[in-house]
């Protein structure tokens, strides 16, 4: 633990962490709610413009990134995965993944979407694709999956 403590003291007073999740987004750990219904709109507004991805098939729409970490600027972005199962969509995983990113690429650029002045960013993951990060919210389920930085910093 003293040496988690260390590593943690060399960063302080640095820009990599702050000590606090990001405030326009976080009251402790507990996400804002306006924020996260917002997200859920956006990720239901688009799966409606697409025939074949239904909202039945989403397993979790997640936050991860800066923002749900301790390392967020004034440049963070919230990044938003969709996780599903592509072989629901189609047998052919690549090819569904190819079309979706193409889908969320068209839709990111379209809409300019900013919530609380920080640009929103959807993804599309398989459920079977492992995601390494050290901070995980589940915003459909509104709580954390993974957060590795609780430690208090100060």
């Amino acid at each position: 633990m003293n040496k988690i403590r260390n590593f943690l003291k060399f960063f302080e007073g640095r820009t990599y962490y702050n000590k606090t999740l990001h405030p326009n987004f976080w009251d402790g750990e507990a996400f804002d709610e306006s924020i996260r219904m917002a997200i859920v709109k956006i990720v239901s507004d688009f799966l409606k413009e697409d025939e074949h991805i239904d909202e039945d098939i989403i397993e979790d729409i997640q936050l991860t990134g800066s923002i749900a970490n301790y390392n967020y600027s004034e440049k963070s972005d919230l990044d938003i995965h969709i996780l599903l199962d592509f072989a629901d969509i189609n047998k052919d995983e690549d090819l569904v993944k190819r079309a979706l990113d193409g889908k969320r690429f068209i839709w990111n650029i379209k809409h300019d979407i900013n919530l609380n002045g920080h640009e929103v960013e959807l993804y599309f993951q398989d459920i079977h694709e492992p995601h390494t990060a050290s901070g995980l919210f589940s915003i459909q389920d509104n709580k954390w999956i993974k957060n590795l930085f609780m430690i208090n910093l100060k």
